[in-house]
């Protein structure tokens, strides 16, 4: 049990670093989508940054079906992601320049990819984001909790502080908040370029979107780093 309790947590560190260098990437290969930006430099960035979104969502699937056995919402949700990464690494391989591909312009094609994977990351996100208001502890819950970690100085105190259970899953939430923030940007941007006729605008929203990602993944990363201190 020790041991599934290490792995899991190494686990989440190692796809929480991958998660953030990956949509790290996600920035620079969208500002060089920019008219002033170097287009083939752009979408060589955004196929490594899909790969690593891709290897930290492979990794989740792997723990949660075949090492913690978990099923229902945490499996979707691991499932989504995972779809989402593969899509977008799709996407970025039609970004780069080659013409059509059975009469369809890759780059529409390429965004008809991106926005597909998007709802994949937006439907992962809602999975999350019900598994953690599921995983709402009750009040009584927290001064169990608050008391065995030796922060209760009363047992009459009132209210209870929530604990360091309950500042985690705030933290979690404001990490999926900003995925689902940023996969409807994505969406957007598709829209933007493809339908509105507007690229720049669309571009604009996938580098906001970009921005939403990366700061979901480094709260992700800085809570991980923080419970293995704890």
């Amino acid at each position: 049990m020790l041991y599934v309790d290490l792995m899991g947590s190494f686990r989440v560190l190692i796809s929480s670093i991958l998660y953030f260098i990956g949509t790290f990437l996600l920035i620079p290969s969208c500002v060089l989508f920019l008219p002033f930006g170097n287009y083939v430099a752009g979408v060589l960035i955004l196929i490594s940054a899909c790969c690593f979104l891709t290897l930290a969502a492979a990794l989740d699937v792997v723990y949660v079906l075949f090492i913690e056995h978990s099923s229902g919402k945490c499996m979707l949700a691991s499932v989504f992601m995972l779809a989402g990464g593969i899509l977008f690494l799709s996407a970025a391989v039609f970004y780069y320049p080659q013409g059509d591909v059975g009469g369809m312009d890759c780059v529409i094609l390429g965004t008809w990819v991106f926005r597909i994977g998007s709802l994949c990351y937006l439907g992962g996100s809602c999975s999350s984001l019900l598994v953690l208001h599921e995983s709402i502890p009750s009040q009584s819950q927290y001064a169990q909790q608050d008391y065995e970690r030796g922060l209760l100085h009363s047992v009459d105190s009132n209210p209870a502080p929530a604990g360091r259970a309950e500042t985690s899953r705030r933290w979690w939430l404001l990490v999926v908040y900003l995925f689902i923030i940023g996969a409807l940007l994505y969406i957007l941007g598709g829209v933007f370029s493809q339908y509105l006729s507007m690229p720049l605008p669309g571009v604009v929203a996938w580098i906001i979107g970009s921005v939403f990602f990366v700061s979901g993944a480094f709260v992700q990363l800085w809570e991980v780093v923080r419970s293995w201190n704890d």
